[in-house]
């Protein structure tokens, strides 16, 4: 027998999968200074790292496509002292992916280490190869969202053709279809942006979807925009009474 019983109650049912996106700089990173040093693990390539040097976050430095498959079967091997698995950032592991891709499939073609990740491989890419980036990425999600604790992945804001409309429309940054079905694999899926409030900005997230925005919240908890704060918005969907039908708990 492969079915797994058990009730909507179980432990590992309440923990939360999310994913924060938003432009360059707005602050997705810097958002990991509302979790708790020591329950929480950074994933994340070198550079990514700086908002956090000050800390002293346990972190997980990656810098390939291989390394991410390695950080998943340490993170399969943690106690229950860290509670938030942090993965910095969904968008530079799609490179990663590309990158990995083309290395090991054609080489040849790649002549230099040194280039800028982000964009160099696309055009190396064949019709075959765009099919097993979405298949790897697909993969490298499911498993990560399995895990038995609260999964944050961050990605950057990208401009994507509406597969309904052919209009324009905000998604996170990943190729392919994965751009704009990537919601499916999360309980939260929150655009990171900069609002204005008595003159002074500050950063919110935006928690439903709107007719150029992704977003989602499936815990029914949060308001539409909220304090881009980790542990308030965990805190707030726990404590939450469940709602009957017509809005009322």
């Amino acid at each position: 027998m492969t079915v797994t019983q058990t009730t909507s109650q179980d432990k590992k049912l309440s923990y939360i999968k999310a994913l924060v996106w938003g432009k360059s700089g707005v602050g997705k990173t810097t958002s990991i200074l509302t979790l708790p040093q020591d329950k929480t693990v950074v994933v994340a390539l070198e550079r990514s790292l700086l908002p956090l040097r000050h800390k002293q976050y346990e972190t997980w430095k990656v810098g390939s496509f291989e390394d991410m498959r390695d950080a998943y079967r340490l993170a399969t091997k943690l106690d229950g002292d860290k509670s938030v698995i942090v993965v910095d950032s969904l968008t530079e592991i799609n490179e990663l992916a590309k990158e990995h891709i083309v290395r090991t499939r054609r080489p040849q073609l790649l002549k230099s280490q040194d280039k800028k990740l982000v964009g160099i491989y696309d055009e190396m890419m064949s019709q075959q190869d765009w099919g097993l980036l979405d298949r790897l990425m697909r993969g490298l999600l499911s498993a990560w969202v399995q895990l038995p604790c609260n999964i944050i992945f961050t990605a950057l804001e990208a401009w994507t053709k509406n597969e309904d409309t052919g209009g324009l429309i905000r998604t996170p940054g990943m190729n392919g279809k994965l751009a704009q079905h990537c919601a499916a694999f999360f309980d939260l899926v929150l655009y990171m942006r900069a609002e204005d409030t008595d003159d002074k900005p500050h950063r919110v997230w935006q928690t439903y979807a709107d007719t150029e925005t992704i977003a989602k919240d499936a815990s029914g908890a949060l308001n539409q925009v909220e304090e881009a704060n980790w542990t308030k918005v965990f805190r707030k969907i726990r404590n939450s009474t469940p709602k009957t039908k017509g809005g009322k708990s």
